[in-house]
């Protein structure tokens, strides 16, 4: 069931650092968890088109955040949100920002779960609803807000289970661990 708005815009930020001749060849990008996939693929094309290897490091973009913050050799990152971004910004860790593209939380659920999506969260079926953690990953303060919106949120804590990012969320419900999951489109 996809939720009637998109709730981040997803960012690419150039961070500032010195990057010598030498590591020309090889840039090192930051992603967030929702689209590793996807940046594995760019990587490989990139790399086919320009010669230079292209190493990713995948977290949720709160820990990224701390990466960059302490120090982390990260040429650029593609964030899920754009407050990210901007506070890297603001603090002088990052050059230039854009948006890349919009997300989408969507409710998933298991294979085998006859229910129609849009009463899963109000089943007595549902077990555990995994989402990521909203305190370091966008999409799980989305989710967080979504069920506060709906009441969900204040009456069913001992069914919530959390990812320490998006990627590990869509895992539990994948894996059949949660019933269902508040995850990226």
């Amino acid at each position: 069931m996809k939720l009637n708005k998109s709730f981040w815009s997803l960012s690419f930020l150039l961070l500032c650092c010195g990057v010598t001749a030498a590591q020309a060849a090889r840039l090192h990008l930051a992603v967030a968890s929702n689209f590793l996939s996807t940046a594995e693929k760019l990587a490989e094309e990139f790399t086919q088109l320009t010669g230079e290897e292209l190493l990713i490091s995948s977290a949720s973009t709160g820990l990224l955040y701390a990466q960059i913050n302490q120090g982390a050799p990260f040429d650029a990152m593609l964030s899920a949100d754009t407050a990210t971004p901007q506070k890297l910004l603001a603090s002088g860790l990052a050059s230039e920002l854009f948006i890349y593209t919009r997300g989408q939380l969507v409710l998933i659920v298991n294979q085998g779960n006859e229910q129609p999506c849009q009463s899963v969260l109000t089943s007595p079926r549902l077990k555990f609803l995994a989402i990521a953690n909203p305190m370091v990953a966008p999409y799980g303060l989305a989710a967080q807000q979504y069920l506060q919106s709906i009441g969900w949120w204040q009456t069913h804590q001992s069914q919530l289970v959390m990812g320490e990012n998006v990627a590990q969320a869509m895992q539990m419900t994948a894996s059949e661990n949660a019933t269902a999951g508040l995850v990226a489109a």
